[in-house]
């Protein structure tokens, strides 16, 4: 029993590591968290609906809609905040 956790550890250490395109260096990624925790993201990656890729598909996210819809004036808004900001710094 004990031997099947050790290879559960090590099969999914190996399989996280080589997931992605870039990797850390030995002794990095030796103390790093995505090690420890593996097993754990390895069953969150078997048992997760989505695939595996860069951007994940707007059509799992339906309540992202009316921010796609109103972006142009959200962001009007943001850049009038930040020039309101900007003056009342300027005032102090």
């Amino acid at each position: 029993m004990r031997w099947f956790f050790v290879l559960w550890f090590f099969s999914s250490v190996t399989y996280v590591i080589k997931r992605g395109n870039e990797r850390f260096a030995f002794a990095r990624q030796l103390s790093d968290h995505s090690t420890f925790l593996a097993p754990i993201n390895s069953l969150c990656y078997l048992f997760s609906p989505l695939k595996s890729a860069a951007y994940i598909d707007l059509k799992h996210f339906p309540e992202l809609e009316p921010l796609k819809e109103n972006w142009e004036s959200i962001r009007k808004e943001a850049l009038a905040v930040d020039a309101a900001q900007k003056i009342s710094a300027t005032t102090n």
